[in-house]
């Protein structure tokens, strides 16, 4: 399923911790390739729209475990910078745009969280998430854990992204997360999690 917003927190949480980095931040993944690569042929024709790319940390090498949540290759990379990750947290009967789902999961008559799904009423009415324990306020970066960027979803934006993108700098991170309205964009995209 898609990562739950509850879920990025626990992994957030467990990085931070001494069973991750032990209060040592998650190095930003700043790779961008400037939508470099060509589909059919190395050096012409039809480019990918590739920007962003996964593992990569400080030393811009791929596999770069200053860019894992436990500094080795067993943790899970790119929870600060590479792009924002929509995460199945939404704003209780907001209006989000595209894809359709996003509409329906946002403005469905739920009235509480789920398995598949983190639901918020107002900002603070969940803890253990990483949002309002880990943020200066509802929007700013002021006050935050890291410096990270944070802003809660609104009813025009109802959906949660976290972690940052390639271009954001020291506002990305772990603790980092932004409203989105659901649409498509070259710096976001998303996580699975795989459940036995």
């Amino acid at each position: 399923h898609l990562m739950k917003n509850s879920e990025w927190g626990a992994v957030a949480y467990l990085a931070q911790s001494k069973y991750g980095r032990n209060g040592n931040e998650i190095t930003i993944n700043s790779k961008n390739l400037s939508n470099s690569i060509y589909v059919n042929n190395a050096s012409s024709g039809t480019k990918a729209n590739v920007y962003a790319v996964t593992g990569y940390g400080n030393k811009d090498t791929a596999n770069d475990v200053s860019a894992s949540t436990t500094n080795n290759m067993s943790g899970i990379f790119d929870l600060s910078g590479c792009v924002w990750e929509r995460v199945a947290g939404y704003k209780k009967g907001g209006a989000a745009s595209t894809p359709t789902w996003h509409n329906s999961m946002a403005s469905s008559s739920t009235s509480e969280s789920s398995e598949y799904l983190t639901l918020y009423e107002s900002y603070g009415d969940h803890y253990g998430d990483a949002v309002k324990e880990t943020s200066g306020s509802s929007s700013s970066t002021s006050g935050s854990w890291n410096s990270d960027y944070s802003y809660f979803v609104s009813s025009s934006d109802p959906v949660f992204s976290r972690g940052g993108d390639y271009g954001n700098g020291g506002i990305a991170g772990s603790f980092a997360f932004i409203v989105s309205g659901g649409y498509p964009a070259d710096g976001g995209g998303f996580r699975a999690v795989l459940v036995p």
